[in-house]
């Protein structure tokens, strides 16, 4: 057991080096690189699957302290990497691949109050620029790039790099 984390913590902090955002090699992403985010998330999941008003208390004062919202029901895939997390909201049905980055402020968010799927899906080794909105049941392709401050609210395909305004609505 102690192999596998040992394991899952180089492979975070070789993600976080390769990713070119404010960490440029494995040392500083290990200096820099904070598991409270993510691990207080999980545990919140834990707890609020066993006591709710608890596990709700827990959330909130954690998305305070950290700036970052991540619903415990969203489904975020391995090496998941988030640069200057201020401002990142995660939906509670939204679904992230593997090897994803995503830049301060950006909310995978949802269009509507029904119930069922309303946030994204995002596929593997996706770039989400800092600002950027992506609402709805909207699906991401594989290796795709989104622009900063962009606001995707239809289907981007595998390997495109989306410009700014391409899928922008006001």
């Amino acid at each position: 057991m102690h192999n596998v984390a040992s394991h899952q913590r180089r492979s975070r902090y070789r993600a976080a080096a390769r990713s070119g955002g404010s960490t440029s090699s494995r040392s500083r992403a290990y200096l820099s690189w904070n598991p409270r985010g993510l691990g207080i998330s999980h545990l919140t999941f834990l707890v609020a699957t066993r006591f709710q008003t608890c596990g709700a208390n827990l959330f909130e004062l954690d998305s305070h302290r950290t700036g970052i919202e991540i619903h415990p029901a969203a489904i975020i895939g391995r090496r998941f990497f988030i640069d200057h997390g201020m401002g990142v909201v995660i939906g509670e049905t939204a679904v992230i691949g593997d090897d994803v980055m995503i830049y301060h402020d950006v909310t995978l968010g949802s269009r509507t109050y029904k119930s069922g799927k309303r946030h994204p899906t995002i596929g593997n080794e996706v770039v989400i620029g800092a600002g950027a909105r992506v609402l709805g049941n909207v699906t991401i392709g594989h290796g795709a790039r989104i622009s900063a401050n962009s606001v995707v609210l239809k289907d981007l395909p595998a390997r495109t790099n989306q410009e700014e305004g391409e899928f922008f609505v006001i």
